[in-house]
C-alpha cells in the first residue's frame, strides 16, 4: 500500500512531467498569488489520508469572480471564466492521471465541500512500485 504523502509526490511528479505548475505552499512571497496544480493530503474525517487535486488559478481571476459574486452577479464574464478554467483544468488532469496509471474520481462525488476537486488513488502500478 502506498503511503498518502508518497502518492501525493507521486501526483506531483507527473502532473509537473506533463508541464502544470505546481502551486507549492510557501514558494511565493505572497501566498494569495500560489497558482496552478496543488495536491495536498488529508483526512476527510474517518482517520484516512487521502491524496486530492485542485486547480488553483492566479489571483487576478480569482479576485474578479469573488468581486463579482459578492455583488450578485452569477452572470459576470469573470465568474464564467472561472468556472469554465476550474473545470477544464480538473479535467486535464484527471486525463493526465489516469493516463500515468491512478484512479482518478471527482472528490464533490462524495464530497460536496470539494467541487471541482479530484480525489486521487494508486493504481495498480504503483501499488505494485511499493511492494517490491
Amino acid at each position: 500500500m502506498v503511503n498518502a504523502q508518497a502518492l501525493a509526490a507521486q501526483v506531483r511528479n507527473e502532473l509537473a512531467a506533463a508541464g502544470l505548475p505546481l502551486a507549492v505552499p510557501h514558494m511565493t512571497v505572497d501566498e494569495r498569488f500560489r497558482s496552478g496544480a496543488d495536491v495536498v493530503v488529508e483526512d476527510e474525517g474517518d482517520g484516512v489520508d487521502r491524496v486530492f487535486v485542485a486547480w488553483r488559478a492566479h489571483q487576478s481571476l480569482v479576485d474578479a469572480s469573488s468581486g463579482a459574486l459578492l455583488r450578485g452577479d452569477l452572470s459576470d464574464p469573470a465568474v464564467l471564466h472561472h468556472g469554465l478554467t476550474g473545470r477544464a483544468m480538473r479535467d486535464a488532469m484527471a486525463a493526465i492521471l489516469t493516463s500515468a496509471g491512478f484512479v482518478v474520481e471527482h472528490a464533490d462525488d462524495f464530497n460536496e465541500y470539494r467541487p471541482l476537486e479530484l480525489r486521487v488513488s494508486p493504481g495498480p502500478h504503483q501499488e505494485d512500485a511499493s511492494e517490491g
